[in-house]
């Protein structure tokens, strides 16, 4: 029985050649026909070719071997994988087939197998080969860094949301990932007081220069531009944590991210046209309780420490995790706020509060409540509509009540 190297250069080639005419025909990209046309055989002798091919594989094109040899796969099977590739799952990466073959198929096939067969097909293209970058170490310990960022991206239906993840450096665990209309301060809020509700407070945030992380103007000529320009909302939030935000110069400081959404751009996008969402609670939801678990069971690396940096807290991060605006209330004791006008009621410790600097609060969920120091002086609805009249020997605590409900 002869090998591969028995053979020169163009024997490998027409063996080759023909291989590839023979996948595009079992994937009906070509009739058998028009294969036996293309490779210059009879009807007859492309159904001999056709035959060894099943019964031996790719080693029964080199040569008529009398013994039986080993079968890669059957005909039948790689005809249905071809098949679903080319009118159900066109576009999926090698690697994410072959998995959703196992899962939704059971077809178990090695992915070198799958490569070649596809792109013998002529269904994928061939990949190159990533130029190589030095990267950055991992933090040793769980909590020491969380990178963060947004892509924007039409992940179902036909318009463009935006996707905020959340993922550790340490071991590349995803702790919340959520599709929102808007890539805005209380939605990137909202995911960061997710974690720390979840698993506390951690060490440092790797974040990009966008506007709701960082001020990027410094001083100037003009008047409105101050020397030093004051936190932003979530800087403020992570500082009163302890947290220190970090500032990427670069896409590719971020690299680990980066990735992460072109993964997710290719998955996720083509698992929820699959199972035919297009809402974006439906698409949420799917992604908390499927995608992933799943995901992270695959790519979640072990960390080089057992520890972790997580501390718990017990601190409200309803009154950490908002927007604070400060306004000066009028005679009437009301308050000017996004073109809408509040009414503060009378409170024990004060008779009036005009003339006085008071704080908007503008929470995740949407309420929004007035606070002179560390009290709570009212909580209202976004029209302006007081949510309940606080009692005012029990305001205080009744108003944190309000924000555990809310």
């Amino acid at each position: 029985m002869k090998i591969i190297s028995d053979y020169s250069d163009k024997g490998v080639e027409k063996v080759m050649l023909i291989r590839e005419v023979i996948l595009k025909a079992v994937a009906k990209i070509y009739t058998w026909s028009q294969a036996a046309y293309i490779l210059g055989y009879t009807p007859r002798h492309m159904s001999r070719i056709k035959r060894r091919y099943e019964k031996y594989g790719f080693d029964g094109l080199y040569d008529r071997r009398t013994k039986t040899g080993p079968k890669l796969i059957d005909m039948e099977v790689l005809e249905k994988i071809l098949t679903l590739y080319k009118d159900k799952y066109k576009g999926f990466n090698v690697a994410h087939y072959r998995d959703i073959l196992k899962k939704e198929e059971n077809i178990e096939i090695s992915y070198t197998h799958l490569y070649k067969t596809l792109l013998n097909a002529g269904l994928i293209m061939k990949t190159r080969k990533k130029v190589h970058r030095r990267k950055r170490e991992r933090k040793p310990e769980t909590g020491m860094m969380l990178l963060m960022d947004t892509s924007d991206h039409i992940w179902f239906s036909d318009y463009e949301s935006h996707l905020i993840a959340i993922m550790d450096d340490a071991a590349s665990e995803i702790y919340k990932a959520r599709i929102f209309d808007s890539d805005s301060t209380l939605n990137n809020m909202s995911v960061i007081k997710s974690v720390v509700e979840e698993k506390g407070i951690f060490g440092s945030l790797y974040v990009d220069r966008a506007s709701m992380f960082t001020t990027t103007r410094r001083g100037g000529v003009h008047v409105n531009i101050k020397e030093e320009q004051e936190d932003t909302q979530i800087q403020r939030a992570l500082k009163s944590l302890n947290i220190t935000m970090i500032n990427a110069n670069s896409p590719q400081a971020k690299g680990r991210v980066e990735r992460l959404f072109k993964t997710f751009q290719d998955r996720l996008v083509k698992e929820l046209k699959l199972h035919n969402i297009n809402s974006m609670d439906e698409a949420n939801d799917y992604i908390e309780k499927v995608f992933l678990p799943d995901y992270n069971n695959k790519f979640k690396k072990e960390p080089l420490s057992p520890d972790s940096f997580f501390l718990k807290t017990t601190v409200d991060l309803d009154n950490i995790f908002c927007v604070k605006e400060e306004r000066i209330v009028d005679n009437a004791n009301c308050v000017k706020w996004n073109g809408k006008v509040f009414q503060i009621e009378r409170q024990d410790f004060r008779y009036s509060f005009a003339k006085a600097r008071v704080t908007v609060n503008k929470h995740i969920n949407g309420t929004i409540s007035i606070s002179y120091g560390h009290k709570t002086i009212g909580i209202y609805d976004e029209n302006a509509v007081p949510i309940k009249k606080i009692k005012r020997q029990r305001m205080f605590k009744e108003s944190k009540e309000l924000y555990a409900t809310a």
